[in-house]
């Protein structure tokens, strides 16, 4: 036994080329295979050699097997607790532009030249790893986590505990 065949018309066809960047993505949104896509395209005379954005760029793949978390569940506080990687996380936020991508202290934004990104790293203002409310988090440069915090990676990790306040009134940055 085999599946009844697919018939799209000229309109649906056309529809999909539209509404997507790709033929690829055209094929998903008419949910049939590329082969049974490029067919129709060809019998209605609406395929284009090399296709339309043959590279892809820009086009998000659809995400099958991961479950992502609701990001404004875990903004309002209920996350489970569990620790979550901060740097997908903090991409994650500027991506939807929850965060802008700037520094919160000294309003560095910056793009480096090889990755055209902001070097920012997500911290915590209460210090509680756990609390990921919107309130408590903030992009900080890695210059401004070293005046703040102090040298958090590396061998020597040293932390300044026994500031408060303005840290920039307390350190002499000449």
């Amino acid at each position: 036994m085999t599946r009844p065949p697919k018939n799209y018309s000229k309109q649906q066809i056309q529809n999909a080329i539209d509404s997507t960047l790709s033929y690829c993505e055209a094929a998903r949104y008419l949910n049939s295979s590329y082969n049974t896509f490029k067919k129709y395209t060809k019998l209605y005379g609406l395929w284009i050699e090399g296709g339309k954005n043959p590279s892809a760029k820009g086009i998000p793949k659809p995400r099958t097997t991961k479950r992502r978390d609701n990001l404004n569940s875990i903004l309002e506080g209920n996350w489970n607790g569990k620790k979550m990687n901060l740097t997908r996380f903090r991409n994650r936020l500027i991506k939807e532009i929850i965060l802008p991508e700037k520094c919160d202290l000294c309003g560095l934004e910056e793009k480096r030249i090889p990755d055209y990104k902001v070097a920012l790293a997500l911290t915590f203002k209460d210090g509680d790893h756990k609390n990921y409310k919107l309130e408590n988090l903030q992009l900080k440069c890695f210059n401004c986590i070293f005046y703040t915090e102090g040298n958090i990676v590396g061998r020597k990790k040293k932390y300044f505990s026994d500031l408060s306040g303005d840290i920039y009134s307390q350190i002499d940055m000449a």
